[in-house]
């Protein structure tokens, strides 16, 4: 397997029951983090990656940054009216779907620090990051770039 996000389903399921559900506890906290997964895929991941071209070139080229942070703020946008009514993605629990975005979100809102206008307007897309980014086992994966 080479998709990461094939990947992350088979380890979950092949681990099921042992440690935190991350994929779900039945089939429809299963749905809702497959129907988040999907939304990173198609929607953040390329809006994000879009935004990390731009900010991973210095100069940054602030006209285009102005139209890429636009174009991620729209997906954050969904993200924020999502998450004013839930603590994390796929429901009150962390799980793959929280999960997938931690890597290019990483990139974008911690290590270069023009995605933290991506939060203005959105406290609710920033207590989930902020929520998501501190756990301890994220931490210490960071520790070890």
């Amino acid at each position: 397997m080479t998709e990461s996000r094939a990947i992350i389903r088979y380890i979950a399921n092949k681990y099921e029951g042992q440690g935190t559900a991350l994929y779900g506890k039945d089939i429809n906290g299963r749905a809702k983090v497959d129907q988040w997964l999907e939304v990173e895929g198609q929607n953040f991941n390329s809006a994000i990656r879009s935004s990390l071209g731009v900010v991973s070139k210095p100069p940054v080229d602030e006209v285009l940054l102005t139209e890429t942070i636009g174009k991620l703020g729209k997906v954050l946008d969904i993200y924020e009216d999502h998450l004013s009514k839930t603590q994390y993605l796929a429901g009150d629990f962390f799980s793959l779907a929280d999960l997938s975005h931690m890597t290019t979100g990483w990139k974008l809102f911690d290590k270069y620090k023009q995605g933290s206008i991506l939060f203005e307007g959105r406290p609710h897309v920033k207590a989930w990051w902020e929520n998501i980014s501190s756990r301890p086992a994220f931490k210490k994966l960071l520790e070890m770039i």
